[in-house]
């Protein structure tokens, strides 16, 4: 068996109580989710030590 090593990020971002999640359409259904994604080759780490205190959203 081969295993394919697939490099993700995640970012968990909390404002007081609220987490903040991202909804994704797969196979049809919504599922809930950290932000994030699958790292690209020569894409560098830089993004995670991102200022995210700038970042706004609201509560649906």
């Amino acid at each position: 068996m081969t295993v394919e090593l697939i490099r993700v990020a995640a970012g968990i971002i909390l404002r007081g109580d609220s987490l903040l999640l991202v909804q994704q359409e797969m196979g049809g259904v919504g599922r809930w989710s950290l932000p994030g994604g699958v790292v690209e080759d020569g894409e560098s780490d830089a993004y995670l030590s991102r200022d995210w205190s700038n970042v706004s959203y609201t509560s649906p």
